[in-house]
């Protein structure tokens, strides 16, 4: 009886996760994106989108996140990660110097170990551009290139941790010219909201018990 009733738990939970939706925001603060001068609060949610992304020509790679209501996108170049289970990637951008690395988390009985390794600064680099697009070739030539008409480049610190799908990427980027990105662009997936209801009455009480 228990086996039948772990069983049938087991196939409405995968129907469940049927219904799972991928969320995309950025939470944070913004300035001047739309060269106006507007701000947002360190509480503001936005709507996010993945633009693109690709394969740089010197190697590295590219993504674009888009800000729709902030009519703007922002595109990211980091170096080739190496394969651990999740990509955890920090870079420091200046206005002359650029260093960055990737971490390497791991735990070893109580001991927990931390390993930076040093990544080629010439694939980072990150750009804003309000109103218009980035082309293929201006992502696909990357760092290397000139930078885009109407494109910005900006300075500061980005933190990624990526893993699948989903991405958690923590920016803190501005340039002379006022333009301010400080939060969070989060994707991850979660239970389709006209799910979530029937999910908490099944699952609910063996989640209490």
């Amino acid at each position: 009886m228990l086996a039948k009733l772990l069983l049938c738990l087991a196939l409405v939970l995968s129907g469940l996760l049927t219904g799972c939706v991928t969320q995309r925001e950025f939470r944070g603060s913004t300035a001047n994106l739309k060269s106006n001068g507007d701000l947002t609060s360190n509480t503001n949610f936005l709507k996010m989108s993945v633009a693109g992304s690709g394969v740089t020509t010197n190697g590295g790679n590219s993504l674009v996140l888009s800000l729709p209501e902030e009519n703007c996108q922002l595109a990211l170049f980091y170096p080739k990660l190496k394969p651990y289970p999740y990509y955890y990637f920090k870079a420091e951008v200046g206005t002359n110097q650029i260093h960055a690395w990737q971490i390497d988390l791991s735990n070893q009985t109580t001991n927990h170990i931390t390993v930076h390794i040093d990544l080629p600064p010439n694939q980072t680099d990150a750009w804003v551009k309000r109103g218009k697009t980035f082309s293929r070739s201006e992502l696909a030539a990357g760092v290397t290139g000139s930078l885009p008409a109407s494109a910005e480049r900006l300075h500061g610190q980005i933190e990624m941790e990526k893993k699948g799908g989903e991405f958690h990427i923590n920016v803190d980027l501005s340039n002379e010219n006022g333009v301010k990105l400080s939060g969070i662009f989060d994707s991850y997936r979660t239970l389709w909201r006209p799910l979530l209801y029937p999910y908490i009455l099944i699952f609910g009480p063996f989640v209490a018990w």
